[in-house]
């Protein structure tokens, strides 16, 4: 069987859901991993290496299914100016009001830990903390990570979309030379610009290696698009070569804290990535694969989820450390199982009650303030 058996394309895709609760559960599993390896418990003897050190792989999950989802969602939207600022208006209301609720929780607790809007070791004192947080909640890059750390991975994403609206603007035609020459400035800016400064943030995210991740994902879902079908035994062979490389790049990284380095990481696991979005994409549109309901729901609550996890870990580290349960319970391994179970049901809980409640009706909010809009996008 090959894709070409649809009558129609479906606008959104089980097993990319699937692949955003992934990414989702495995930087929850990298965090969690950090937070105990700094010592939750008094007395701890440790936290072994694992699988779950590489967790922060998951943002090159998101990073290539972004890519792929804006121009899956956009195929039929004629290019405009209109069509293309509907569809930035889409992408800023879908990532801003969760990330001002949670960076907001904390604000707040910075102001109550620290008497001032950031962590001591992001800002050189408060007459600098107000504009570190403005920029913060404007995801504007700037040397440090913002308020919540993680938003780092919201910055890239929002250069994504202005650079993708600019390109809306093209006929269709010229999709893939405008993304190809897109990827093409991006390596050469890299390879002769030389170390770029920390301070320089804005041209650090315009040259970043992480472009080709948004980029890769962007050129699969085109390919889906217009070439000929790809067969269901064909597909099950690319997501194994992206599950096969995904491993092999997990084992032997182990060690390798690439977490900070954008070209390496990019190339150990940007094309396992880009492999597996298009090998389950290829099943999927083939009916080579069922998808768990669960796993689908966990895609829902991706965003809600990646936002909020480290929020919840935070709050468990600090009622551990305020009821006196770290000195209490030990380090044993028994506390860290009872820990690391407690934190993901938490934060899954958290994820689907801010999915269910916030997220959802504020994305049905503004897009009935938008309803003469052109563009029809999910996720």
């Amino acid at each position: 069987m090959s894709i070409e058996t649809s009558p129609q394309l479906p606008r959104r895709l089980d097993n990319i859901q699937a692949l955003r609760g992934v990414a989702a559960l495995s930087v929850l599993f990298y965090h969690l991993a950090l937070f105990i390896r700094d010592g939750i418990f008094t007395g701890q003897s440790g936290f072994p290496a694992g699988p779950w050190d590489q967790g922060w792989a998951g943002v090159d999950l998101f990073f290539v299914v972004s890519g792929f989802i804006m121009v899956w969602t956009t195929r039929d939207i004629a290019p405009s100016i209109r069509s293309s600022a509907d569809f930035l208006w889409r992408r800023v209301t879908r990532i801003y009001p969760l990330w001002w609720i949670c960076a907001g929780i904390m604000l707040v607790y910075f102001m109550l830990a620290y008497n001032m809007p950031a962590a001591p070791d992001r800002v050189s004192g408060p007459g600098e903390a107000w504009a570190y947080a403005l920029k913060s909640f404007a995801l504007f890059p700037q040397e440090n990570p913002p308020l919540l750390g993680l938003g780092w991975t919201l910055i890239h994403e929002m250069w994504f979309y202005l650079v993708f609206t600019v390109i809306l603007v093209l006929p269709k035609k010229y999709l893939i030379p405008a993304l190809l020459l897109w990827a093409f400035a991006t390596m050469i800016h890299y390879a002769f610009s030389g170390a770029i400064e920390a301070e320089q943030a804005v041209r650090k995210l315009i040259t970043s290696p992480l472009n080709l991740e948004f980029i890769g994902g962007a050129i699969v879902a085109w390919m889906l698009l217009n070439r000929p079908p790809v067969s269901q035994h064909m597909g099950r062979a690319i997501f194994l070569v992206g599950l096969a490389w995904l491993t092999l790049a997990m084992v032997f990284n182990i060690r390798f804290a690439a977490e900070d380095h954008h070209l390496i990481r990019t190339v150990i696991y940007g094309p396992a990535m880009i492999f597996l979005v298009w090998g389950s994409t290829v099943l999927a549109l083939s009916g080579g694969v069922s998808v768990p309901k669960w796993l689908i729901q966990l895609g829902d609550w991706s965003y809600a989820l990646y936002l909020i996890h480290y929020i919840v870990l935070i709050a468990m580290k600090r009622g551990l450390e305020e009821l006196g349960l770290s000195n209490m319970l030990g380090g044993g391994g028994l506390a860290i199982i009872i820990f690391s179970l407690a934190a993901i049901a938490f934060s899954l809980i958290a994820s689907g009650v801010l999915h269910t409640l916030v997220e959802r009706p504020l994305i049905r909010w503004f897009r009935r303030r938008k309803s003469r809009s052109p563009v029809q996008m999910s996720g």
